[in-house]
């Protein structure tokens, strides 16, 4: 269902309506921890560094 804004200054904007859809999820979540290596590599951390945190159990 389009419900059309009463307001001319908002007649470009179309608000849609999606209380009768149906939502599913259609994949399981991620196992935690699966991209940390990866997010700590790009904020800067090198491969010995992320292992040290490892062996340190902070990750």
């Amino acid at each position: 269902m389009v419900h059309q804004p009463a307001s001319a200054a908002l007649s470009r904007f179309r608000v849609l309506d999606l209380t009768r859809t149906q939502s599913c999820l259609r994949v399981k979540a991620p196992p935690r921890g699966q991209d940390t290596d990866d997010v700590l590599g790009e904020a800067g951390y090198s491969a010995d560094e992320i292992a040290d945190l490892r062996r340190r159990d902070v990750v």
